[in-house]
């Protein structure tokens, strides 16, 4: 049979646990509604077009064109460091 204090040592453990997972949760809600208020943001501004001229990758000269997101000045994803 086990002590008291066994069971609340291990219900104060169950407890902290919960709570550090609470706030986990809590912060992944907040990362991705950041993460679609950019997205929104981003397709708002547009598509940006862009047209270089440059040699292939078969050696070949010529024109490239380019038709995308401006994504370059955006990091959905933070990098820890």
């Amino acid at each position: 049979m086990s002590s008291l204090w066994e069971v609340i040592e291990v219900d104060t453990t169950v407890l902290e646990q919960y709570v550090e997972l609470k706030e986990e949760i809590k912060d992944l809600h907040n990362r991705i509604d950041r993460d679609r208020r950019r997205l929104v943001k981003i397709e708002s501004e547009g598509v940006v077009s862009d047209t270089v001229k440059g040699t292939r990758k078969d050696g070949t000269f010529g024109s490239f064109y380019s038709r995308r997101y401006d994504v370059q000045n955006w990091r959905l994803c933070p990098v820890a460091g």
